[in-house]
Formats: C-alpha cells, structure tokens, sequence
C-alpha cells in the first residue's frame, strides 16, 4: 500500500487493523484466535515498526474520511484531537503515556495534509509500545467514522477501498457548532465510546 510518500506493507496494515478489531469486539471474542494468531505472525515478519507504519497508515485514511488535509479541515483539527487524546488517555492500562505525545503529532500531521507514515519515519526511533498506543487512537476514529457514516464505514474505506469518496459536508460544518457538533458521539466524559480493551 502506498500514501503520497511512503509505501506501506499490506500485512502490517492487516495486522492493525485486527488489532483494531479485537479492541472494538467488546464482549464478542469469537474471532479473537484467528485475529491473534494474524497479528503474531504479522509482526513476526514485518517486526515493530512496520507494525506502527501499518497503523499509522489507516489513522491517515481514517482521518481523511472525515476531512482532514483538506480545505477547511484546521476548524475541526484542535477540537477533534483534543477530545482524541482525552479518549486514548482512558485507555492508561494498554498503553504508555510516553507514547501519547506521538500519537497526538501524528493526528496533527495528518489534519495538516502530510503524510502520516513518512512524517513517523523520520521522527526518530519507535518503542515496543508505542504501536498500542497508535492502535486505541485508530479503533477511537473508528469507531466515530462508524457512528457517523454507518457501521462498517472506515473497514470498507481503508482495507476493502471503493471509489474514492468526499468527506460528508455536514460533519465539517458541524464540528464548528458546539451544540450540534458530532463529537457528541465521542463524549469528553466517560468510557470510551463501544471500545473496550482486551482483558487481561
């Protein structure tokens, strides 16, 4: 897979996204062998960081279906990876706040219309855990590209891609309007939104 300035291996980008999976699954682990099973073999492979360029690769896209790097897209940028970042933070038992500031630049690169894995290739080395922290801020966009678009929106537009598509008009206008703002959907307060961690 390729963005506008680095390539992408496929499995990597399959590997996230199971991660992703098993995070969303909440209750339901039916498929949690076989995803696990993927994601080791995945990472047995590819190793660490191309995990994190595999991760880093569909929060772009992610981010792209609700705008970002286009025209416009700085009056939602702020308010979006704020109430981001308050989500992943929940998230404290899976993840290491050292990697939270990484993950935060990266939503900020890629609202800014650059290239989220090229950016993370040159901003130095990557940590064991640092791709945790990546994939609870991927199933978090997810999860909202869901609420808005309907289910299964973000899987269908980043690992089984259609005809290109336009961010939709009224999510940018509302995220500007505080009181009908679709981020409503990801609540500043309380759990995460229908993404559970994997237990222990």
């Amino acid at each position: 897979m390729t963005t506008s300035g680095a390539r992408v291996k496929v499995g990597a980008v399959q590997a996230a996204w199971d991660q992703v999976s098993i995070l969303r699954s909440g209750d339901n682990q039916g498929a949690w062998p076989e995803l696990t099973k993927r994601i080791a073999a995945a990472t047995a492979i590819h190793g660490t960081g191309e995990l994190l360029r595999g991760t880093a690769f569909p929060i772009g896209g992610a981010l792209e279906q609700i705008g970002a790097g286009r025209a416009g897209s700085q009056q939602i940028a702020e308010k979006f990876t704020k109430t981001l970042m308050d989500k992943v933070v929940q998230w404290a038992a899976v993840l290491e706040p050292s990697d939270l500031p990484m993950v935060r630049r990266v939503v900020t690169v890629t609202f800014a219309g650059r290239d989220p894995v090229a950016w993370r290739d040159q901003a130095g080395p990557v940590p064991d855990s640092e791709p945790r922290a990546m994939t609870c801020a991927l199933a978090l966009i997810a999860d909202f590209v869901d609420r808005v678009d309907g289910p299964g929106a973000c899987e269908r537009a980043l690992i089984r891609p259609r005809r290109p598509r336009r961010p939709r008009a009224e999510l940018r206008r509302n995220c500007c309007n505080s009181s009908s703002c679709p981020f409503t959907l990801l609540p500043a307060d309380g759990p995460p939104v229908s993404v559970r961690p994997r237990p222990s």
